[in-house]
């Protein structure tokens, strides 16, 4: 039978989830965030890191925290490709 509280069974999957790598909470927190906000290219996390958000369709922007030089070269190019309506 099915029991609906398995207290060991809770306490493991905390344990596990305590357990995971650094790098699957930040993939997680990216995917679930990015889900949200697909028109954002980047996410930040709460662990003080940019990700690439995979959700995002488009050409990808340089890092948001790029040499303010490339970024503004970035977007001239896409205004430029786009016939200045960017």
């Amino acid at each position: 039978m099915f029991d609906a509280y398995d207290a060991h069974r809770e306490r493991e999957d905390a344990l596990a989830n305590e357990n995971a790598p650094m790098s699957e909470h930040v993939a997680e927190y990216t995917r679930n965030h990015g889900a949200l906000r697909p028109e954002a290219a980047w996410i930040s996390s709460p662990f003080d890191t940019w990700e690439a958000n995979p959700f995002f369709v488009g050409p990808r922007p340089p890092h948001p925290e790029s040499d303010p030089d490339e970024i503004d070269a970035w977007y001239d190019a896409q205004e430029a490709q786009a016939g200045g309506s960017v």
